[in-house]
């Protein structure tokens, strides 16, 4: 996961979108890659939080114990593959397409009016602001969604939680390794000429499985 700026700033169109086409949907990239055409995901996938103060981007993923490097690659190579390429033309497209629906059909009940314009109102004082966010993001193209995405994939602002019942030391090992590797590759990727000051060790947090 990546910290973003809250809901109200201008980048979160852009970040939805990419979001959207890494990891929401049978077709998005994380699911195509690590589920349907390598089987070593049970679900993947990667999403935006922004709400009234700042929030987060974050793929997630659940997985067998045994298939954990993998996974973890898969993941960090396909962001590496978005912030190379960018979105494809058909990618923006559909994933426009997509918005715009989810934002029609949610108005068609007396409740998903409600919940949207609460939500808006709650956010932004103003419950018609989805119409303004649609029309900021219908104007979006490919290089806008680009410019975010490597914005705010900080490799110093990297951040992992795993759950596990398996041993944590030695996964502990394994991820610390993965993400020495994995940060320097993305560094690389960014032309990120600042980051000789952060840490070596990156923090991971485990929790136990409930059984």
């Amino acid at each position: 996961a990546w910290p973003l700026p809250s809901a109200k700033h201008k980048d979160v169109a852009a970040l939805d979108i990419a979001s959207l086409i890494l990891g929401q949907g049978e077709s998005s990239r994380l699911n195509e890659a690590l589920r349907i055409q390598r089987h070593i995901t049970n679900y993947v996938g990667a999403s935006t939080f922004t709400p009234m103060d700042n929030g987060f981007f974050a793929a997630t993923a659940s997985f067998q114990y045994g298939d954990l490097e993998d996974v973890i690659r898969g993941i960090f190579r396909e962001i590496r593959k978005f912030l190379e390429e960018g979105p494809t033309e058909e990618e923006l497209r559909k994933a426009l397409v997509n918005m715009n629906s989810e934002d029609f059909y949610s108005l068609e009940t007396v409740d998903g009016m409600a919940r949207k314009f609460g939500s808006f109102e709650h956010l932004f004082k103003d419950y018609r602001y989805h119409e303004k966010y649609l029309a900021q993001m219908n104007k979006l193209t490919g290089a806008d969604v680009l410019k975010a995405f490597k914005k705010y994939l900080d490799p110093k602002k990297l951040s992992l939680i795993f759950m596990t019942g398996e041993d944590e030391s030695k996964a502990t090992e394994l991820l610390q390794t993965i993400f020495d590797e994995e940060r320097e590759l993305l560094i690389k990727k960014l032309k990120d000429k600042k980051t000789p000051g952060f840490k070596k060790k990156v923090k991971v947090s485990f929790a136990k499985s409930l059984k």
